[in-house]
């Protein structure tokens, strides 16, 4: 499972396009609010949530303070761990 493509398109919401062809929105904001951990709720700012990036396959955020895996977000099991 890959990401082959991601849109921010607003507020904490991805378009997210897989290798096999699914595009899915992700809603990122239940999941950033939630966090009480610095590495996560420092992206409760939108600015820095925007600033993502696709790093084989997974979607990364900086210096990969946050990774989430395609497999998480194409089953929608991201969660504050």
């Amino acid at each position: 499972m890959k990401i082959l493509t991601a849109l921010y398109l607003s507020e904490y919401k991805i378009e997210v396009t897989f290798k096999n062809g699914k595009i899915l929105i992700a809603d990122f904001e239940n999941f950033i609010k939630s966090s009480f951990q610095p590495m996560t709720s420092q992206f409760k700012n939108i600015k820095k949530f925007q600033n993502f990036r696709i790093h084989f396959g997974n979607l990364a955020w900086q210096d990969h303070q946050m990774d989430i895996s395609a497999e998480s977000i194409y089953k929608g099991e991201f969660t504050n761990n």
